[in-house]
């Protein structure tokens, strides 16, 4: 029943869920560039540490971003996540505060083994396995840019460059745990609409033409995502002797995909309007100069890798570091006129989790989780010749809920970024997440009455 209930509302969701998230007030001029900018495939319990994906184990999480882990799925889990954003963008005379937030996410992960049955019937077993569906944003474009010029025969020229979309992707993943060694694979597809424009006015001539070029397009196409972990166990003996001894764990986790394709659809309108405010005629005209629909296109999304270690200590905390590479070099869309250059980027994250006391009958507070991570990642644009970059540190606190003798979680994170290196536009943002897990173990559960 838990599961029907569970299937239900994802299907519900994955219906609604791009409208809910179809406004994320993203205001970056740097989202011209790509698909947008993209978003973090960590969820929320793991951006307070680091965003550790490569190496996370968790038994009660969905860590989309390591397939291999959903092996480790100890309970199904139903994920959800909302954001809270501050961005400040400025320059050397300028500077604006943005404000955002929105759903972020959501995940249904099934482990299709359950180990109380395998605790009812007294039976060990070395293997585990795990399904996942999920649906969350990709990417976003969000900038609105106005300048202004003096020009000695037409006046005032205002220039306006808007563009707004996003892309999000539907996956459905696999793990499977055998001893200490887990695979796994996501795929899903990629979907989206994005649009730009770019608008010219002058003010000072009342019987000027503005000038409008929009530049609009659909985005669809398959994505995948393979991972691998291992566990190396250091007291694995001292155990067997003693169960009461904690384990001390070493994960070695890695996780990539080659280059894929897509294909986009869209218009192309480049015209002359002149508005019903200046003219006062009660309809503008508008005068066609460049018009192309249903222009169709292909493009290539980058190759990516990752992988990472964290160090696991008698269930008391997690330390770990992890790398990552894109490959944006390889990146191509004919759906869009400007062509781009684009760098591979990095990214590199460390973080620590601490529980002072998981079993704590007595007291809350040492049943939590306490959490800090630090980031830095190279941009896949430039500027100038020179790659941009920005360093996070995030910080992060899990409360874990018990309630009819079942465990769900709160987490809460905190993340302050700031952009490296002089720019033109300097941007800096706090991002608050929180993520709801709730836990059940009565899934697949064989009853035996006597």
């Amino acid at each position: 029943m838990q599961i029907k209930t569970s299937l239900i509302l994802l299907v519900l969701l994955t219906a609604f869920l791009p409208k809910g998230i179809s406004q994320q007030n993203e205001n970056s001029p740097y989202s011209r560039y790509g698909i947008g900018r993209i978003h973090n495939d960590n969820f929320v319990f793991a951006q307070g540490f680091g965003n550790l994906g490569a190496t996370n184990i968790d038994n009660f999480h969905v860590n989309l971003v390591n397939p291999a882990s959903y092996g480790y799925l100890q309970a199904t889990a139903f994920d959800l996540g909302l954001d809270i954003n501050y961005n400040r963008l400025q320059t050397k005379r300028d500077a604006a505060s943005i404000y955002g937030g929105n759903l972020n996410y959501f995940a249904l992960a099934i482990p299709l083994i359950n180990p109380i049955g395998d605790f009812i019937e007294r039976r060990e077993r070395n293997l585990d396995i795990g399904l996942t569906f999920a649906l969350k944003p990709h990417s976003t474009v969000g900038y609105n840019v106005i300048s202004t010029e003096d020009h000695p025969d037409e006046g005032t020229i205002e220039r306006n460059y808007q563009g707004s979309g996003s892309t999000y992707k539907f996956i459905t993943g696999s793990g499977l745990r055998y001893k200490d060694f887990s695979v796994g694979i996501n795929a899903g597809l990629l979907f989206g609409n994005i649009k730009y424009e770019s608008i010219v006015k002058f003010p000072d001539d009342v019987f000027a033409y503005e000038n409008h070029f929009t530049e609009s397009f659909s985005l669809n196409g398959f994505i995948y995502t393979v991972g691998l972990q291992y566990v190396i166990r250091f007291n694995k003996n001292a155990i067997k002797k003693d169960e009461s001894i904690k384990p001390m764990n070493l994960v070695l986790g890695i996780y990539g995909n080659t280059q894929t394709n897509f294909k986009t659809g869209g218009n192309v309108i480049h015209a002359g309007i002149l508005p019903t405010d200046n003219i006062n005629l009660g309809l503008a005209r508008l005068d066609t100069l460049f018009l192309d629909e249903q222009r169709e296109g292909k493009g290539v999304l980058p190759a990516n890798i990752g992988g990472g270690l964290s160090y696991h200590h008698k269930q008391k905390f997690i330390v770990g570091i992890n790398f990552q590479k894109t490959f944006w070099s390889q990146y191509l869309n004919e759906g869009k006129l400007l062509e781009e250059d684009l760098n591979d980027a990095i990214s590199l994250a460390a973080g620590i989790d601490y529980v002072p006391d998981y079993a704590s009958y007595t007291s809350f507070a040492k049943r939590m989780h306490y959490r800090a991570g630090f980031q830095y990642q190279t941009d896949s644009r430039s500027e100038s010749g020179k790659q941009l970059s920005e360093a996070a540190l995030s910080l992060g606190v899990g409360f874990p809920i018990i309630f009819q003798r079942k465990v769900s979680n709160i987490d809460l994170s905190m993340t302050f970024g700031q952009s490296i290196g002089e720019r033109l536009i300097s941007e800096s943002f706090v991002k608050f997440g929180l993520g709801l897990t709730f836990n059940d173990q009565d899934w697949l559960l064989k009853r035996r009455y006597y």
